[in-house]
């Protein structure tokens, strides 16, 4: 067992069933959201929406090659999440960290990371189909702003609130 610089025990996680489904589906999202373009660009009209106002309507367009964008930013934020997550000493703990529950708030705060990982790529999985089915209605359905305002916001906050509540089973590597 290594220390950080703040004398925080540097653990090696052993991943649970449980995350290893975390990372697949996630796996499978980001699949899904370069898959769905890729089976629909030659269907695509040359112009398609970008931007999309408070109202659900498009406000800017550009070309069809711009679908692939969605997909680029899942996968780079879903890599810069995954790396972030091996490193469950530098993040900051609403708690102080002690001998005693140290793996058990590593082990919680990196799940929570798998989790946020998870939702960020099916939201963004489901923006990519919204704008691929809407390319040429170019209006979104009314749910859809704040639905995607929402789940970021409030799920890693309830999440945040877990990590000073009762332990779940995990193990460390020795």
């Amino acid at each position: 067992m290594r220390h950080s610089s703040e004398n925080r025990p540097v653990l090696k996680i052993v991943l649970t069933k449980f995350d290893y489904a975390l990372e697949l589906a996630a796996l499978l999202g980001i699949l899904f959201t370069w898959i769905v373009p890729l089976i629909i660009f030659r269907q695509l009209p040359d112009t398609i929406p970008t931007h999309f106002g408070l109202d659900g309507k498009a406000d800017d367009w550009g070309s069809k090659i711009t679908i692939f964008i969605v997909p680029v930013i899942s996968f780079l934020l879903a890599i810069g999440l995954s790396i972030l997550n091996k490193f469950p000493h530098i993040f900051n703990y609403p708690i102080k960290l002690t001998e005693e529950n140290v793996l058990q708030l590593y082990l919680k705060a990196t799940r929570m990371l798998r989790v946020i990982k998870l939702i960020v790529v099916l939201l963004f999985s489901w923006i990519e189909w919204q704008i691929c089915n809407i390319s040429n209605n170019s209006r979104l359905p009314v749910w859809f702003l704040p639905l995607v305002i929402i789940i970021p916001i409030v799920l890693p906050v309830v999440m945040a609130f877990t990590l000073t509540n009762k332990p779940f089973s995990g193990k460390r590597e020795k």
